[in-house]
């Protein structure tokens, strides 16, 4: 019967998603100029999840001991932007609770193995213990060599980590409600519950808390003074010759690594007009070679 409802909802699923982003696809993969290269590199990049990344904060959580802070803050290559696999003792051990609580579920089964596969990607082709790169293969090892994955930035996988974690952590809350209803239904009254009972639902009350104090950010962040120089053509009337609403090239060009000075420059002229800018990637001279230009 599940066969059944399967192929009766996924043959025009699949078929109406073919027919919008056939095309697309096919001028993806096979068209004029594609990239046959590889652009991110996931197999040398350092962008992958650490062991401990999961339990050990950064400095941009509040609570966040210096010793701790100072090793999560070498995770991924210390790139503090790709660095999102934390999500703190307090959610771990609620989510393994969750996970022992009510492993005959066969959704909280599916989300936590969902959840583990998540962070298993997420450590990338090798391990990383404690920022210290070795030569043990992982999953991804293998995974990196294929197309389309070969792009995947491995430490990016922890947001669904995170997500699965939470959506088990979810079920299991659901799952408690609905074992206190059934007992109010079953005639128990709650004086007779015993003090176990209580004591665990403290613990529990206790934990949440503890979770959503784990995850508070660092407030404020530290922000460092942007020192770009504003041309004085754009504080004088002569800025009043770029129209408004107009697109304008700069230079030097807005690109994501440089562009602070045309923003700036934006800004003083009170966003009149809009930029121009980007970055694009060229198939290079050799058929697995690739150039990005600004």
């Amino acid at each position: 019967t599940r066969v059944t409802y399967f192929f009766r909802a996924m043959i025009p699923g699949v078929a109406l998603v073919l027919l919008v982003t056939a095309f697309p696809i096919i001028f993806q993969f096979l068209g004029p100029n594609r990239i046959d290269a590889v652009a991110q590199g996931s197999i040398s990049n350092p962008f992958r999840a650490d062991f401990f990344g999961s339990v050990i904060p950064t400095g941009i959580e509040q609570i966040s001991p210096q010793f701790m802070s100072s090793l999560g803050n070498k995770f991924t290559g210390g790139s503090a932007v790709e660095n999102g696999s934390y999500i703190g003792i307090p959610l771990a051990v609620l989510f393994f609770i969750v996970l022992v609580r009510f492993r005959r579920n066969q959704w909280v089964r599916l989300a936590g193995v969902m959840a583990f596969l998540s962070w298993l990607i997420s450590l990338g082709p090798t391990l990383v213990f404690g920022a210290h790169a070795t030569s043990i293969p992982l999953p991804f090892d293998f995974l990196g060599q294929f197309p389309l994955f070969s792009d995947i930035l491995p430490s990016r996988v922890s947001l669904f980590e995170t997500f699965f974690v939470v959506v088990t952590v979810a079920l299991g809350f659901g799952l408690w409600r609905d074992q206190f209803l059934s007992r109010e239904l079953d005639g128990a009254p709650l004086a007779r519950i015993d003090r176990g009972g209580i004591t665990k639902r403290a613990s529990l009350f206790i934990l949440v808390g503890l979770v959503f104090i784990s995850l508070i950010p660092r407030w404020p962040i530290a922000t460092v003074s942007n020192v770009g120089s504003v041309p004085s053509f754009f504080s004088s009337s002569a800025a009043n010759e770029i129209p408004d609403g107009s697109v304008v090239l700069t230079y030097p060009y807005l690109y994501p690594y440089n562009d602070e000075t045309p923003l700036l420059w934006q800004m003083k002229d009170n966003y009149r007009w809009r930029l121009v800018g980007g970055v694009i990637l060229v198939p290079g001279p050799s058929p697995k070679s690739v150039i990005t230009y600004p």
